[in-house]
């Protein structure tokens, strides 16, 4: 596990020490994220609810509008067959309904209006550790300081900040 190498410094390139050292920091709300995912999985597992195909990634960059004012959802890479909810949680698409109002829109939009809050939770924190991880590996490979590392850099700040402490 890569929390397991970040005791002994990082030299890949300009973030690679300040990502360790943030990680380091960050071990043990991790930890526990990673032990509340997998009773999460359990949970949502036993419901015994039906999967759907899901998109994984929804968020305004992954959707376009043709001419015609038909919607089109692109960019189907990281697609499966999962708990409805997977497309509603992913972490910071705005996507989670935490209100009435949200869950009215959603609703209104053709789907149930019962949603799982664990699987919400769920897939909401296994996108934030996917965030973690993909960034971290970033950083711990060679890399420059040009505008997608120092993107991925703020990527990895917020996400490890989400964290609770």
């Amino acid at each position: 596990m890569l929390l397991d190498d970040v005791e002994s410094p990082w030299t890949n390139g300009p973030y690679a020490e300040a990502a360790r050292q943030l990680l380091q920091q960050s071990v043990h709300p991790l930890r526990r994220l990673v032990s509340r995912c997998t009773e999460l999985a359990d949970a949502v597992r036993g419901a015994g609810k039906p999967w759907v195909l899901t998109h994984g990634q929804m968020h305004g960059g992954n959707i376009v509008w043709t001419k015609k004012g038909d919607l089109l959802l692109v960019d189907w890479d990281c697609a499966t067959i999962a708990p409805r909810e997977r497309d509603l949680g992913t972490w910071a698409n705005d996507l989670d309904p935490k209100t009435d109002d949200d869950r009215a829109a959603y609703s209104a939009a053709g789907e149930p209006p019962e949603l799982d809050p664990t699987a919400i939770e769920l897939y909401r924190n296994v996108s934030l550790l996917w965030t973690i991880c993909a960034d971290t590996e970033v950083f711990r490979s060679p890399h420059d300081d040009d505008a997608d590392a120092r993107h991925e850099w703020n990527n990895l700040r917020t996400a490890l900040s989400s964290l609770e402490v």
